[in-house]
């Protein structure tokens, strides 16, 4: 078994009859039983959910009659406010970006951002947050003054907006309106193995040995195309977890069922992630290169 090199969870294929079985069986219930049923399969949550299904439990003891996603919606308040920052955070530096291609529109680029401004700080339920609306909105300010904005730069913005598959906050203030068995089944972890490009295959289409991580599906959706930069601050276990996940392979390595051929395949493997990792993350994960002659795929 290989453990996934972000959240440190052994990776193995997740049976998704049994997780609507127990997503049902969760969802169904309300007060103690509610909680002993969250407590008893905290193992069965993603890692990042853990602490909000702690959460949960503690609210389904005080709060009797509601179910999970009653809960969601008595908790939410500092959530909904978290997000709103997160959200106006990205506003800003879209704003920036705007009046550095037109200091002639200030007066239009002021508006647009206190209308949208307004949008997000008077929100009260998921459908007012939509990512697509900032980002919409902000194609057509770039329009209007004719302001031209590489796509990755649109891109970058909207990889970086809060949303329910990566930010906590998002997933409260979306699931609060959902039913509670939906709810539960999307804080179940999903442990399959998956491919996860360390430099994004749509940056370089690079498919090489070299580029690829062996990640659990619940880590890889989450990171999508999110430059490691970030995606180390939303995942600071990833330096500790990946020390294990090369672990588990140079245990695989001393298998006496192993080829030579393969052997030799998974010693390689190991010794150009290192050096991919470590130089795309700057010297944070990963090892230097040895060798004079070796060069980063970009």
């Amino acid at each position: 078994e290989i453990r996934c090199p972000c959240c440190g969870e052994k990776m193995k294929d997740t049976n998704k009859n049994a997780m609507e079985k127990l997503s049902k069986e969760i969802g169904g219930k309300k007060g103690e039983e509610l909680s002993c049923a969250i407590l008893k399969n905290m193992n069965e949550f993603q890692a990042s959910k853990r602490n909000l299904a702690k959460e949960l439990a503690n609210a389904a003891l005080k709060n009797e009659d509601l179910n999970v996603s009653e809960l969601l919606d008595k908790i939410s308040d500092p959530y909904l406010e978290s997000l709103k920052n997160k959200q106006l955070v990205i506003l800003n530096n879209m704003t920036d970006e705007i009046k550095t291609k037109s200091k002639k529109a200030k007066g239009r680029i002021k508006n647009w951002k206190h209308s949208q401004e307004d949008r997000i700080l008077y929100a009260k339920n998921e459908g007012e947050f939509k990512n697509a609306n900032l980002m919409n909105s902000y194609i057509t300010m770039l329009k209007k003054l004719n302001i031209n904005i590489s796509n990755e730069k649109i891109q970058n913005y909207y990889q970086k907006l809060p949303n329910s598959r990566k930010d906590i906050d998002a997933f409260v203030v979306k699931y609060k309106r959902k039913a509670p068995d939906e709810t539960i089944f999307k804080m179940l972890k999903d442990t399959r193995a998956t491919i996860e490009h360390i430099v994004p295959f749509s940056k370089t289409e690079d498919n090489s040995y070299a580029n690829l991580l062996i990640m659990c599906n619940d880590c890889n959706s989450s990171r999508e195309n999110m430059e490691y930069k970030e995606f180390l601050t939303r995942h600071p276990e990833m330096k500790d977890n990946i020390k294990k996940y090369y672990q588990d392979i140079e245990r695989i390595l001393t298998s006496k069922t192993l080829d030579y051929k393969t052997r030799a395949t998974c010693k390689n493997y190991l010794t150009n992630v290192k050096k991919t990792l470590y130089a795309y993350t700057g010297g944070k994960i990963g090892e230097r290169s040895s060798s004079n002659h070796h060069r980063h795929r970009r």
